[in-house]
């Protein structure tokens, strides 16, 4: 797929450079502007983007797996080349935001020559793991017909992955891969539960504001005193986690 694209782009982007007016475009180039316009035309040359290689490649490509694929394009090399070994896309976009996070937020940088042989043994991880899960399944099954096994998710098995390639990078037990990955979780729900507070805050202030009480919708009622409670909820999650959110108190009235 990523080949696919990459070919495609060098193709169009040297195909468009050999024009200067969209007046001398060929039919075939102009069908594939987003608009017919010398605004559409100037942007194109500068770089074909996923709309225009979407109408180039036609057939059953969608646009997230061109933009996808853009996006890996855009990767350091040796990142791209290691993510290819994996047998599904979501596997390596997940593969290559680990990567990424550990560099970013835990200071672990992996020299290039060591992530391709990172990403085969976390595809070899992998791999055992979900052919011990399936002989688990298998068991449950035989031993009570009425149970058939847990249905695993795709964020179980992102994690499964991010497990793994903590795991091999850290060089650290499976158990003490899986500490560290919960705890990365924890630290994302803490800013996703800080950021949920702040903008519940704005919006119970802004409904005082303007004496709303509630508001009717197609399809729900949102009730000023609902923005109350979910305030005082999220307010007992920022305890849990350990957030001073002194400066963030809801104003009663």
């Amino acid at each position: 797929m990523c080949e696919t694209v990459r070919v495609a782009k060098n193709f169009l982007d040297t195909e468009f450079a050999r024009y200067k007016r969209i007046e001398d475009l060929p039919t075939v180039l102009i069908s594939l502007l987003e608009q017919k316009t010398e605004k559409s035309f100037n942007k194109v040359k500068s770089g074909v983007g996923q709309t225009t290689i979407l109408k180039f490649l036609g057939g059953n490509w969608k646009q997230h797996m061109i933009q996808k694929a853009l996006d890996l394009l855009r990767e350091k090399d040796e990142v791209r080349e290691a993510a290819e070994v994996f047998e599904t896309q979501m596997e390596a976009d997940e593969f290559r935001k680990t990567v990424k996070d550990l560099e970013k937020n835990e200071g672990i940088k992996i020299p290039k020559e060591k992530i391709r042989p990172l990403a085969e043994k976390v595809v070899v991880k992998q791999k055992e793991k979900k052919e011990k899960i399936k002989q688990e399944v298998k068991e449950r099954r035989r031993n009570d017909d009425k149970k058939v096994g847990a249905v695993r998710s795709s964020t179980d098995s992102r994690r499964d992955l991010r497990t793994s390639v903590i795991e091999e990078a850290y060089g650290i037990s499976e158990k003490e891969a899986q500490l560290k990955n919960i705890e990365s979780e924890i630290k994302r729900f803490d800013e996703r539960v800080r950021g949920a507070y702040i903008v519940s805050r704005d919006l119970n202030l802004l409904l005082k504001d303007l004496e709303v009480e509630k508001l009717d919708g197609l399809k729900s009622m949102f009730v000023l005193q609902d923005v109350v409670d979910l305030l005082e909820q999220i307010k007992e999650l920022l305890i849990v986690f350990g957030y001073d959110y002194k400066n963030l108190q809801l104003e009663k009235g």
